[in-house]
């Protein structure tokens, strides 16, 4: 059902935190964790293709498909 608030997608991420395996002297109180995240929607708000209705030409910002919203994040996340 198009419109409706259901949406459904996988999430990708893979990360790296040096300092989790107790590091010598003054880094052993140090969190870090750096890394990147890939989302990947298969469904947008009910629907997969032109979810919100719109009339206009595939790729030049008329449909708006749910795999238009696909994101890469890096990161860094730091804590003390």
């Amino acid at each position: 059902m198009a419109n409706s608030p259901n949406g459904n997608g996988l999430v990708f991420d893979l990360s790296y935190a040096p300092f989790s395996h107790g590091s010598p002297g003054p880094y052993s109180t140090y969190n870090a964790r750096f890394g990147v995240q890939y989302t990947k929607y298969l469904q947008l708000y009910g629907g997969t293709n032109n979810f919100d209705g719109q009339i206009g030409t595939p790729g030049a910002g008329g449909q708006h498909n749910a795999s238009g919203n696909n994101t890469l994040w890096l990161y860094a996340v730091l804590a003390f």
